[in-house]
Formats: C-alpha cells, structure tokens, sequence
C-alpha cells in the first residue's frame, strides 16, 4: 500500500500551485527522491544473480511517478478523467512492458530462478494435505503477461482516489466521472487484441514476446473498459440517491476485489459493462 499511495500528498498538495512548470517540479524531486530511496535500499541486488528483485523493486515507483507527473502536466488537457488515464498508461505500458520483455532475455534467467525461490520460500504453499501450488511460477508469470495492467491499476489508484478528496461534494465532477467513457473505437482494438492474443500462440514461428506484449496490451486495455465499467455503476447508483458518490463505490468496488472467487464475478461484470455499454444502453 506504501508503494500504491506515496505519490498521493503530492497528487494533493501541487492541486494548489496554479503554475504548471512549479507544480510538475515538485512531482519530479519526489520521484526522484523515492527512486533514489529504492535504488539505495536495492543496492545490493544490482547483480547478475538478483538482477530481477532489484529491477522488480523499481519498475513500479518508476510507473506510478511518471504517470502521476504526466496526470498534473494534463490537468487542463480534458475534463474525461478517462482520456486522461489513456493519455497516463503510454509510458507505463513502455516500461511495464520493458520489464516483461527482460524476462524473457537469456540474461534475466540467473535472478528468475533466484526470485522464484525466494518467493515460493517466502509464501506459504498451501494447507497440509494440499498439493502444493508453486507461487513463484505464478508470479513470474503475472511479471510476464501482466506487468502492464498491475501498472496501470497501480497508478490509477493513488489519482483516482487523490480526485475523488479534492472535488468532494462537486457534483459537476461527479457527473463527468458518471459519464466518462472510452471511444467506440477502443472496443474494436481491444477485440483485435484479444483475436491477436488468442490465435498468436498457435503459431509455431511466433516466439515468446510478441505473445506476452499482445496479453499485456489486451489486459492493460481491459482495466480502462473496468474504469469505464466503474462509471456505469456510479451513474445507476447515483440516478438511484445522490448519496452515492464515486468515492464510495469506490471502496466498494475495491473491497469486493478482497474476497476469492467473488472478485473475479466483480471484474468480469465491470469489463462486460463498460465494453457492451457500446450497443445497448445502460446510462
């Protein structure tokens, strides 16, 4: 949670510098500050042999503040808080998917096996009786083909929830926020990479990381159709009572993400309603 919600102050306190140049400044020292803290205290994983930890420990931090840096330089750009978030994942998807690749490279393999190790050491493996499930092998591959979508729900977390305390009782943002949503056109993208993503794998001359770029990007895009999802529901809800506001739905959204199996059901339905909400109307 320290790494999902320290740019949040700065998110807050630049609001007030009216001055575009000063307040993106302040974003760059604290990004550099916390990157620096991170390389420090990583310092000694910059080897052949924990490479991956070390690089792991940055790409995050690195993600989350040059998003929130580019979400201040945009705050005049649009009034969608959508368009604004398209505009934030460019760069993260470049580095998320950077990291990935790595992955992927003869050179990474040493500090996979390494972080692999240490992670299935470190979690617990399962209830006795259980056939044990390798949770290492499981992160390596979300690092994989899920970098970019945990980067962009990381970064849209700490602006999300810095939005919803700085227009608190505005109900002019509250109605934009009930009523953003992605261009027609993402659907088709979205369908063409999900299509791509699918049949690439049976291609026998297609190698590892086209494949892992295409369900990063499908994936990445999917978490901008659940936002968009997230608006729908904040649109019923508040046609329903006022008292309903983003924030609070909000926390909902999050906490039922908490319980097992139940927050695949809640993932599912944002994604289906912020993509079908194209043909059949829903707000």
């Amino acid at each position: 949670m320290g790494l999902i919600l320290f740019p949040l102050p700065v998110l807050l306190s630049v609001n007030g510098i009216w001055n575009k140049r000063k307040a993106i400044a302040v974003h760059l020292v604290s990004s550099a500050g916390v990157l620096g803290l991170a390389l420090f205290s990583n310092r000694s994983l910059f080897s052949a042999e924990y490479l991956t930890i070390g690089l792991l420990g940055l790409v995050f931090p690195l993600t989350i503040t040059v998003a929130c840096t580019l979400w201040t330089a945009l705050r005049d750009f649009s009034n969608s808080i959508l368009r604004k978030l398209v505009f934030c994942s460019i760069p993260t998807a470049v580095i998320a998917l950077s990291f990935s690749v790595w992955l992927c490279l003869p050179g990474a393999q040493q500090s996979i096996e390494t972080l692999r190790t240490v992670y299935t050491i470190v979690v617990p493996q399962g209830l006795s009786g259980e056939v044990p499930l390798d949770f290492g092998t499981v992160l390596i591959g979300v690092l994989k083909f899920g970098s970019v979508p945990v980067a962009i729900l990381f970064q849209g977390i700490p602006i999300l929830i810095s939005e919803c305390l700085l227009h608190r009782g505005d109900e002019k943002w509250y109605f934009d926020f009930a009523n953003m949503k992605l261009p027609y056109k993402y659907v088709w993208v979205y369908f063409g990479l999900l299509a791509l993503s699918i049949i690439t794998p049976r291609l026998s001359f297609v190698g590892q990381i086209p494949v892992l770029i295409l369900w990063n990007l499908t994936f990445g895009l999917s978490i901008h159709f659940i936002f968009d999802g997230i608006s729908v529901l904040v649109s019923r809800l508040r046609k329903r009572s006022m008292r309903f506001t983003p924030g609070k739905i909000m926390i909902w959204v999050t906490l039922s993400l908490l319980i097992p199996g139940f927050n695949m059901f809640v993932v599912s339905a944002l994604l289906a309603t912020g993509i079908f909400e194209n043909w059949f109307k829903i707000r």
